[in-house]
């Protein structure tokens, strides 16, 4: 194991033989060889140990093994506690979310002040295939399918090399001590059900799929680096700069097949969504077609598209992904989430509308309102204006500007906050729920 530890770092080039390393440790099993191994190449390191305070005791337990593996092996510790449910609560995230966002920029923080050249993480191979099944199942592009990079910016992966399996046997041979996480064996987060449910599948049609995903991720990196390498020789053709402006010109000759994929490169790192590329690549209707992301417009002519910065309260329209779980504007907040028919407990709030997902078309829009919309008011059976509905509602004339509609395609689902469409509605055979709840912001 410590003859291919030290291949594999060498191989990948992770680190030099006078790197300082600053070692992710929770006091599991991976981060325990990760050290072990790490002391027997004699490479230079310290511990930095996240106490996410989400286990009680067992947390403050873990936190204690790890002092004491740092004074086994005399190396400077680093240990925080956080509010884990805190920081979930105010920025509207998971807690695996929450825990990922707090750990990495502490580590950041501390490899700064502490002038560490990397950050080392026991991720192994089954992280990185679980990792790829993942991305696969929720959609993914080139980068998701290869899984787990073994060095990315300041951070390195030494144990990608091996598999869990692996790991277990080596630190049963090593007689190492280890923690246990009993929320590891629970399916109650979605890469603990492929660990513990889809994996053992998969693993009766292929037993050694880890080392199948190992030759395939390595793969799949070589395409990856051909086509960055082509893209970024496209994009000095395509892309010019006018002020604060991006200009794309899309009279290149690139070819077809191809294509979509390009402009999605170009357009991602402003926040379009990949559903969003073949409408904006639709022929433009009287002259120039607008599309909005995050703080960005898009506009799009028959040979061009030019994308500026906004402020959001500009905004005149949000494009939501099947991905989203939450968007705002300075007005609003729309928290979006999945649910079964068999977990449906009916809100019977205007704010909350629920409807059928299988036929729900992403992306969603959410626009103002227009003179000459119309829409089917929920429990009616013919079209109304919007315009008529403000006023039978008593909007006042001054709220009327700050009216949005949510639509899919040319239908429109929504009035939102106020009155919901017969369009996509649920009933006794809907399985899967698309729950949306509008959150004002502003009076």
């Amino acid at each position: 194991m410590l003859g291919r530890f030290k291949s594999y770092i060498l191989k990948n080039r992770l680190c030099k033989a006078n790197d300082q390393l600053l070692v992710a440790v929770s006091g599991g099993i991976d981060s325990v060889v990760l050290c072990k191994l790490l002391k027997d190449a004699k490479v230079n390191f310290a511990i930095a140990h996240c106490n996410f305070a989400l286990r009680g005791k067992e947390s403050d337990e873990d936190e204690l093994f790890v002092r004491q593996l740092a004074n086994e092996y005399h190396v400077p510790i680093y240990t925080k506690k956080f509010d884990t449910n805190l920081y979930s609560e105010i920025h509207k995230v998971s807690i695996q979310m929450a825990a990922r966002t707090l750990r990495y920029s502490w580590f950041e923080e501390i490899a700064q002040l502490n002038h560490y050249d990397l950050i080392a993480t026991a991720h192994h191979l089954n992280d990185s295939l679980e990792t790829s099944i993942l991305n696969l199942t929720k959609g993914t592009g080139i980068a998701g399918l290869r899984g787990i990079l073994p060095l990315r910016d300041n951070i390195i992966r030494p144990l990608l090399f091996a598999s869990k399996q692996e790991i277990i046997d080596f630190a049963l041979a090593s007689q190492l001590a280890w923690r246990e996480d009993v929320s590891n064996s629970s399916d109650k987060y979605q890469r603990n059900l492929i660990r513990n449910k889809v994996m053992p599948l998969l693993k009766e049609i292929n037993p050694n799929i880890e080392q199948t995903f190992s030759e395939t991720s390595d793969r799949i990196q070589s395409v990856e680096l051909i086509f960055q390498t082509y893209f970024l020789q496209i994009k000095s053709s395509i892309v010019s700069y006018e002020g604060d402006t991006i200009v794309l010109n899309l009279q290149q000759d690139i070819p077809i097949q191809g294509f979509k994929a390009i402009i999605f490169e170009l357009i991602k790192p402003f926040g379009y969504a990949w559903a969003q590329v073949e409408e904006i690549l639709k022929p433009s209707i009287n002259g120039v077609r607008k599309f909005y992301a995050h703080n960005y417009l898009l506009l799009k002519y028959a040979h061009e598209i030019r994308i500026t910065k906004v402020s959001q309260e500009k905004q005149e329209a949000i494009y939501l992904s099947s991905e989203d779980s939450s968007v705002e504007n300075n007005y609003f907040r729309l928290e979006l989430s999945i649910i079964g028919s068999e977990n449906l407990v009916i809100d019977k709030n205007s704010s909350v509308i629920y409807l059928d997902a299988s036929i729900i078309e992403f992306p969603l829009c959410v626009r103002r309102w227009q003179e000459g919309d119309r829409f089917i008011p929920f429990g009616m059976n013919g079209q109304k204006k919007i315009s008529d509905y403000l006023i039978d509602a008593k909007i006042r004339l001054d709220q009327k500007e700050k009216i949005y509609l949510l639509t899919s395609g040319s239908d429109i689902l929504w009035v939102l906050g106020k009155r919901a469409s017969n369009l996509a509605r649920i009933n006794s055979l809907t399985k899967s729920i698309l729950r949306i709840e509008f959150v004002p912001l502003k009076s």
